[in-house]
């Protein structure tokens, strides 16, 4: 299967230490996480693995918004990844305007309990997004 990869630049890409060690582990022990995918053939988590195994396994993670996708690609790889200070800023910055976005867009589905399950993070997290001016 081809997979598309439209939401690739919504994190850093790894440093070339972090790609290689990837592709050793892959190369070591294959595919251990499969890449999750939309219905349409989307990359949601595994952009990497793919670029290293293309055949890897996948799943299929279904229903979600354009909105909810960019959070879940996000909030995966929030707690994983080796960013610097500044780019983990920047990723916060995201998150927030997302966040904001979500809860403008439809207020009675993304209460702050929902937007702190999609974000994986507390509740008072969420809250200070929210009540933080841009």
């Amino acid at each position: 299967m081809n997979l598309k990869q439209p939401f690739a630049d919504l994190l850093p890409p790894l440093s070339t230490e972090e790609r290689e060690a990837l592709a050793t582990d892959i190369d070591k022990y294959g595919v251990t996480h499969p890449i999750i995918i939309d219905e349409e053939g989307n990359i949601l988590d595994g952009h990497h693995r793919y670029a290293i195994d293309p055949k890897a396994p996948t799943a299929i993670r279904s229903g979600m918004s354009e909105l909810e996708k960019q959070a879940f690609v996000m909030s995966t790889n929030d707690g994983r990844r080796n960013m610097s200070v500044e780019q983990r800023r920047e990723l916060r910055k995201s998150q927030q305007k997302l966040c904001r976005q979500l809860k403008k867009d439809d207020p009675k589905r993304w209460t702050q309990e929902e937007l702190a399950t999609l974000f994986v993070k507390d509740q008072s997290t969420i809250s200070g997004w929210l009540n933080t001016p841009n």
